[in-house]
């Protein structure tokens, strides 16, 4: 069964779902900065501009990272960010002896964690519960539900306030 690509809609649509289900993932996973909005398909975590930066010095072997807002994605990665996040990425590092490796660091800091044991057993690990949640999908698409909105404040998030500033329904 061949399935089209997602749309730009639905990929922004399943992130915002995504980052409403798990307040974990509206922070930076490396250095805990507010509304992340890249991340590495690799881990399925969500980073801040900075980081993502340092991941992509790191080299796509190590770490392969796309804007949540800018990048066409594939079912298939979506999928890694569904069953991966930033909250099931902490507790593996944690069960698996690299939890001191969660705080911000330096960019020579992130290679060490990205490098150590734990992150490469978390690679498979990741691989197979998106393999595991493809097998549960009808259509090969990805879902995660019906999501409740937010009730947390309003994010503070400079290119929304930006576009909402500058949009012709707001200009007199």
């Amino acid at each position: 069964m061949t399935v089209n690509p997602p749309t730009k809609e639905e990929i922004d649509a399943l992130f915002k779902q995504l980052k409403a289900k798990n307040s974990e993932n509206r922070i930076c996973f490396d250095c805990g900065s507010k509304n992340p909005t890249w991340s590495s398909v690799t881990y399925g975590v969500y980073l801040c501009m900075d980081c993502s930066a340092v991941h992509r010095g790191m080299g796509v072997h190590i770490s392969f990272v796309r804007s949540t807002v800018l990048d066409s994605w594939s079912w298939d990665q979506l999928r890694t960010m569904k069953v991966g996040g930033n909250a099931n990425a902490a507790a593996f590092w944690r069960q698996n002896g690299a939890g001191q490796m969660l705080s911000g660091g330096s960019a020579g800091d992130a290679k060490s964690k990205y490098t150590k044991r734990a992150a490469q057993q978390y690679k498979p690990h990741l691989a197979e519960l998106a393999e595991q949640d493809l097998l549960k999908s009808s259509d090969k698409r990805v879902h995660v539900g019906v999501v409740e909105p937010a009730t947390s404040a309003p994010s503070d998030d400079f290119f929304e306030r930006e576009e909402l500033a500058h949009s012709p329904s707001t200009q007199s």
